[in-house]
């Protein structure tokens, strides 16, 4: 049984070694580690933090998921003591701070794709920074992209994913994806949720899945910690804290609600 917790014979020896031999006390190792769950006391999932940057006790935490960075220092992810739990989900790729010659060449590219509104390269970097920061941000915005067929909305996308948030942890999803998905996907993460081919409705079942969709963003973009709960089988439910923002394209939005208009910046 203790090997479903890791599997590496070394490590029990290392903390559990008796002897020379080093043979495993498993009695001891079981005590111990039922004295240590007791010391942690309740685990509550709704105090657990996945990947993103997030304030703890006036202290600027980034969860990599393998890697924990406390106002810029590495520590170990089991060792932070802080208001919240930190869990190991989506790692993060590390990378070198980009150089300001970098900047301004992502900036010049996204500049050239045919945005029909003034400003819309700033607000589509502006949206990603928002993406970065959900984890700390007070009010969370969310952003559509529309345009005709053919138009380069899937190419923004893909660059906002590949190119600017894949440091940040970021989702990319497909027009059928469910509000359940992405919150089970997501489980109390703080990341960009990037959406292709949303917006289009042919029936009332997918305008109810949409509609569903924007309904969690509208709930994402306030800092609270109201959560969303969802029944499963067996009388065992679950509950989720959505601190994202989220990016979706089509040809078409189905913002129907005068509240989501607030939310969303169409670009």
């Amino acid at each position: 049984n203790l090997y479903g917790i890791t599997p590496y014979y070394k490590y029990w020896a290392w903390r559990f070694g008796r002897g020379e031999t080093g043979k495993v006390d498993w009695r001891w190792a079981a005590r111990t580690l039922i004295e240590e769950c007791h010391m942690m006391g309740i685990y509550d999932p709704m105090n657990t933090r996945g990947t993103g940057i997030y304030f703890d006790r006036g202290r600027l935490v980034v969860n990599a998921g393998n890697e924990l960075f406390v106002d810029d220092k590495p520590e170990g992810i089991f060792n932070f003591s802080g208001e919240y739990l930190y869990e190991s989900r989506t790692s993060i790729h590390r990378c070198d701070p980009a150089t300001d010659e970098q900047l301004a060449a992502i900036y010049a590219l996204i500049k050239r794709l045919p945005f029909t509104d003034a400003g819309g390269a700033d607000l589509t970097i502006g949206m990603v920074v928002c993406g970065y920061l959900a984890g700390v941000l007070k009010w969370r915005p969310h952003a559509w992209f529309l345009g005709p067929k053919g138009s380069g909305k899937s190419k923004i996308m893909k660059l906002i994913v590949d190119g600017l948030s894949s440091a940040a942890g970021s989702r990319y999803h497909k027009g059928r994806t469910t509000p359940a998905g992405i919150m089970q996907s997501v489980h109390n993460s703080a990341v960009i949720i990037c959406i292709d081919e949303m917006g289009e409705v042919n029936s009332i079942q997918q305008n109810e899945r949409i509609q569903g969709v924007v309904q969690l963003f509208r709930n994402a973009s306030s800092d609270d910690d109201a959560t969303e709960a969802k029944g499963g089988a067996y009388g065992k439910g679950s509950e989720y804290i959505l601190k994202c923002c989220g990016m979706m394209a089509s040809i078409f939005h189905s913002i129907d609600q005068p509240q989501d208009r607030d939310r969303f910046c169409f670009i």
